[in-house]
């Protein structure tokens, strides 16, 4: 699709998978603000945006997690932590995610084990972030 330049893509084209988020309907966005508003598994780095301000509050993105797996939902569980309210866009933004190979997990239980501990412990911050202890 990127190399053939063809950006037009349609909720019935072969292999489309989860045609939801193809839908635009943003009268029902605006009804859905309270949609999974503390559930972090419903957060998607490549479709997430915040407020500098914010990111820098809780220092970025956590180092200790490494390779692939529970970095974003990390990040959120720390945002949120910090009162920062989710909202969504769901109906209101056309999303398709291109398939692509995932990286290793070989520390994915680790990574999770630090969400875990984020989520219990209710931090607002990291000590390997932007700034490094």
């Amino acid at each position: 699709m990127l190399a053939e330049k063809n950006y037009i893509i349609s909720i019935h084209d072969k292999g489309t998978k989860n045609t939801i988020n193809g839908i635009h309907l943003p009268w029902l966005s605006s009804l859905l603000q309270r949609y999974r508003q503390s559930d972090i598994s419903y957060s998607r780095g490549c479709n997430m945006a915040f407020w500098r301000e914010d990111l820098l509050r809780i220092n970025g993105y956590n180092e200790e997690i490494t390779g692939w797996g529970s970095e974003d939902h990390e990040l959120v569980c720390r945002l949120i932590n910090s009162g920062v309210r989710k909202r969504t866009i769901k109906f209101a933004g056309i999303v398709f995610h291109l398939h692509h190979e995932l990286h290793g997990t070989d520390n994915l239980n680790n990574n999770r084990n630090i969400m875990n501990e984020t989520k219990a412990k209710k931090s607002t911050w990291c000590d390997k972030g932007i700034i490094q202890n």
